[in-house]
């Protein structure tokens, strides 16, 4: 019964790549002038469509900043419920810490969530707090040391894992 889903922002919604070098510098004048160089990965657009009409609830969890979280967000408008980003958290993935607050934030319990993310962190983090976690490869090149629930190559088999999950409203 999934009522939630906790996406991993970079590499896993958006292809931010190209930006990483001046992110990592912290060279973000840089990095906000040129968000229009990031891209949604093929998919997760008819992905987030299919969760909004279900009106499932949706977090964002991010090491990244907040500043640059919300530009990044708005810039591709995705929309969602909570963003928990490096400063809402004393302790970040592959902590517990920030997929519990998400859980807490969204109201829900850990078996009516769902994440999906492109790094050990990601899942190590979910796995750790109870939640059933989805690795996507779309944004890597695959190698993960890891133990997720799934393994997913495209954001539309997103789609049918949710499906399979759903509950009536």
């Amino acid at each position: 019964m999934i009522k939630g889903v906790i996406f991993d922002l970079d590499q896993t919604l958006v292809n931010s790549s190209v930006l990483e070098e001046y992110r990592s510098r912290r060279d973000w004048q840089y990095t906000y002038n040129n968000l229009h160089l990031t891209n949604l990965f093929d998919g997760i657009q008819e992905m987030l469509n299919y969760i909004t009409e279900n009106n499932v609830k949706i977090a964002i969890v991010t090491n990244s900043p907040r500043p640059y979280a919300e530009r990044l967000l708005k810039h591709h408008n995705i929309k969602y419920d909570t963003l928990i980003h490096y400063h809402s958290v004393t302790k970040r993935k592959p902590h517990s810490e920030p997929m519990i607050k998400a859980i807490s934030e969204l109201a829900l319990n850990s078996e009516e969530v769902i994440s999906l993310g492109d790094h050990d962190n990601d899942i190590i983090s979910s796995n750790d707090s109870g939640i059933s976690s989805v690795l996507c490869t779309w944004g890597t090149d695959g190698n993960y040391n890891c133990t997720p629930q799934s393994v997913i190559e495209n954001p539309l088999q997103f789609v049918e894992i949710l499906k399979n999950n759903f509950s009536a409203n």
